[in-house]
């Protein structure tokens, strides 16, 4: 599903303190997103991403979408929770096998998602070319290297800024990754206008492979991370 934070990566605490040496933040535990989690995390999602073409399609299909990673063993989905609260920080999800997935997930549950976007396509109908390439993705996966797990989207909560929230977030996806014996993983995120978090992944070890112009004129820059 392309469009908004399925094209990139959002901002992964960009403006928090994780250097590559911050040790890893004890009051903040990662836990296998589940459906009690998804509500809150559609809330995380719209506040994290306010002027994305996925949050303008809204809750009921940012539900949908994140219920779909929930319900497939052939994704990484994942929440950081402060231990004494439950309160949710962070969330980072993607597909092992982007192609299979999206494949896959319109084959399942295109009527789940036609019904969530109607909203957004009667309020505007130029949307629907849009919306048609997303339900067509099947991700940007660099040739050569084989295929490599996509980390689709990452937001995390303005309250967990300097926790490095997204830096634990970011290596527990990129274990399950390793664990799952691929290659590597990929990512696409904005190229313009955002600095921060092009800098939080070179820091990461991310390598820029490439970049591309989408339809809607946005440049994208391609990290990849191979073990």
């Amino acid at each position: 599903m392309s469009g908004g934070t399925m094209r990139m990566s959002g901002p992964p605490g960009a403006s928090e303190n994780a250097g590559p040496d911050q040790p890893r933040p004890t009051e903040v535990t990662v836990w296998e997103l589940d459906e009690r989690h998804v509500a809150p995390v559609v809330e995380l999602h719209v506040h994290a991403f306010p002027d994305f073409f996925l949050t303008f399609l809204g809750r009921a299909f940012l539900r949908q979408l994140y219920l779909s990673y929930c319900h497939d063993p052939a994704t990484i989905a994942l929440v950081a929770m402060r231990e004494n609260g439950g309160e949710i920080l962070g969330a980072v999800i993607g597909p092992l096998q982007p192609g299979r997935f999206y494949k896959r997930l319109l084959l399942k549950r295109w009527w789940r998602f036609g019904l969530a976007a109607c909203g957004a396509v009667l309020r505007k109908p130029a949307i629907v070319p849009r919306l048609l390439r997303a339900v067509r993705y099947r991700g940007d996966e660099p040739t050569g290297g084989g295929e490599r797990a996509l980390l689709a989207s990452i937001a995390v909560s303005p309250a967990a800024q300097g926790l490095g929230v997204g830096k634990l977030l970011t290596q527990e996806f990129l274990a399950r990754v390793q664990a799952a014996g691929l290659p590597g993983a990929l990512l696409t995120t904005d190229a313009e206008q955002n600095d921060a978090v092009n800098a939080f992944y070179q820091r990461q070890g991310w390598k820029l492979e490439g970049f591309f112009t989408t339809p809607e004129n946005r440049r994208m820059n391609r990290y990849v991370y191979d073990f």
